[in-house]
């Protein structure tokens, strides 16, 4: 087999299961294509990617875990990753950018983390131009809003306590979410965007701080839409049809699924984009680009 022949093997291979070198050399191989393409292309070198429950930290502290990884992901950090990826211009910004995704102000602290995704990880991300929501591409579906109300209550929960937050990182009062309810959404994923963030929405339970607990990409698969997640019980990164994936969710009657909400990935403009970027480096421990 010759170099180039070679060369196609390693190309083809999992991000986690490839060099440095070869990561970076794919990664170029992408750099003409448009966003949407990028995003599918980026996804799916991620297929195979064993799951592990939140594999990324801040690379000391609290949560030592590293800032990126090619090895591990859950339904998240994944997302996050392949945001990151599909996003920057050079690879020098992916590390920069998923800090943007993950923290308030791009700086990796714990406290400062996107914790919760109605009240942080949405909010912040359509604030900041990553995402487009895009429930109004529909008028003739109608759009709820999700409620989470957090109260001091709320975080005296054991889901709460276990985030080991300070009181002054707690946040407080009612955050809303643009929700499709399931009967409406499940005729529409065929009709999205390929690479649209799919956010699942589960039943209001006031002891849990978060509503949401599972995310993904959809892709167009040839006999019907599919859902590119870190699944748990499969243990990797997976596709999988995504009516197969709400039906055996909304299986679990103690907290079932009632609706999702859709984004599109976008690119912030070009001054928005610069302005966040213009920070200093970050040296914390990371196994990424």
């Amino acid at each position: 087999m010759n170099v180039y022949g070679l060369l196609g093997i390693l190309l083809a291979l999992p991000w986690w299961q490839m060099g440095e070198e070869a990561r970076l050399q794919r990664w170029k191989q992408m750099e003409s294509h448009a966003l949407q393409q990028r995003v599918l292309e980026i996804s799916a070198g991620f297929l195979g990617t064993p799951y592990v429950f939140s594999p990324l930290g801040e690379g000391e502290g609290v949560d030592a875990d590293p800032l990126f990884r090619w090895d591990a992901v859950d339904c998240l950090t994944f997302v996050e990753q392949t945001m990151a990826l599909s996003l920057a211009d050079t690879w020098e910004e992916v590390l920069p950018l998923l800090n943007d995704i993950r923290y308030a102000e791009g700086i990796p602290q714990y406290e400062a983390r996107n914790h919760l995704m109605e009240a942080q990880w949405l909010p912040l991300n359509l604030k900041k131009g990553y995402l487009k929501s895009l429930a109004a591409s529909f008028p003739q579906v109608s759009v709820q809003r999700a409620q989470k109300r957090l109260s001091l209550e709320t975080w005296e929960e054991a889901e709460g306590k276990a985030l080991g937050l300070s009181g002054k990182a707690r946040l407080l009062g009612h955050f809303s979410t643009e929700m499709i309810a399931l009967e409406e959404a499940l005729p529409l994923f065929s009709k999205l965007p390929e690479g649209s963030v799919v956010v699942f929405i589960r039943a209001d339970l006031p002891k849990r701080i978060t509503r949401v607990r599972h995310l993904g990409l959809l892709v167009h698969g040839a006999k019907a839409p599919l859902l590119r997640h870190a699944s748990r019980s499969a243990k990797k990164v997976v596709d999988e049809p995504i009516e197969r994936f709400i039906r055996r969710q909304l299986s679990y009657a103690s907290w079932t699924i009632e609706g999702v909400a859709v984004y599109e990935l976008k690119k912030p403009s070009k001054a928005q984009f610069e302005e966040r970027m213009q920070k200093p480096p970050v040296t914390k421990s990371t196994e990424g680009p």
